[in-house]
């Protein structure tokens, strides 16, 4: 009986034993993993950000807001970079990219020698923005004399025209932040001409800011290069007012070398 009882009793010692050893076991494992994680916090990353004052650029010209010996007409929309470093290193740095974007444009230009209606002006971290591929850069004098500078945008088709590449930003602090701002400003210059063609027209544009670049396609291109003066680079606009054009609001390049030929090919 007592060789019995000395059993049992061994058998649960042994029992509570690897119950105990087991359980301190799974305790010290979740203690690990909780540990693990405490280690990330949020100031241990960067914090790149991107904000864009509202949605749309837009000129909506009327017989209510544009009347003779009145003011040009403008609208404006700001685009930022925000970066601020993480606390481990406290210095970081980005690249991002930047876009104007034309949803919709029915100006036109209402003057024989092309005056420019539509100026768009851009204004980056270092100052004025002067050269972007695909765009005129313009000196415009309205009625009074105020001369606006910008590109032409007067009768730019819808598109998407990159105006920073891979722009640089960098922070050397992880409690503030350093910001960048791009301003675009559209403008309706008033000339002292008659401008009735413009009437009731509309311009939609939007500004894009972000890490991504977009990549343009062989259309895209093709369209960016049009000057808006037909045949000028062989490349023809076939909208309404093309002499025997196709009508279709289509851009083709046209040229009689065997060279354009089999570009021409390669295009199609």
């Amino acid at each position: 009986m007592d060789k019995k009882k000395r059993l049992i009793t061994m058998v649960v010692t042994l029992l509570v034993l690897t119950i105990g050893v087991t359980f301190a076991y799974f305790m010290a494992r979740t203690g690990e993993g909780k540990q693990a994680g405490t280690t990330i916090t949020t100031g241990t990353v960067d914090d790149l950000k991107f904000n864009v004052s509202k949605e749309n650029l837009s000129l909506n010209i009327n017989q209510f807001n544009f009347v003779s010996g009145s003011g040009n007409i403008t609208d404006t929309v700001t685009a930022t970079a925000s970066l601020k470093a993480n606390s481990t290193k406290n210095t970081a740095t980005y690249n991002y990219y930047v876009y104007f974007q034309i949803e919709s444009n029915d100006y036109v230009y209402t003057t024989t020698d092309k005056k420019p209606e539509i100026v768009l002006s851009i204004t980056g971290p270092n100052g004025e923005i002067t050269n972007v591929d695909g765009l005129k850069y313009v000196s415009a004098t309205n009625a009074d004399g105020t001369v606006v500078k910008g590109f032409d945008i007067t009768e730019s088709k819808p598109s998407v025209v990159k105006i920073a590449n891979a722009y640089e930003i960098s922070s050397s602090s992880s409690t503030n932040y350093t910001n960048q701002e791009w301003t675009f400003t559209v403008t309706f210059i008033n000339l002292d001409t008659n401008q009735a063609g413009n009437q009731n027209k509309n311009l939609t544009s939007k500004v894009l800011i972000q890490q991504e670049e977009i990549k343009t396609t062989l259309a895209e291109y093709i369209i960016s290069q049009y000057t808006g003066t037909q045949g000028e680079n062989g490349i023809y606009y076939h909208d309404s007012n093309l002499t025997n054009g196709a009508g279709d609001n289509s851009y083709r390049y046209a040229g009689a070398s065997e060279y354009t030929r089999r570009k021409w090919y390669l295009l199609s």
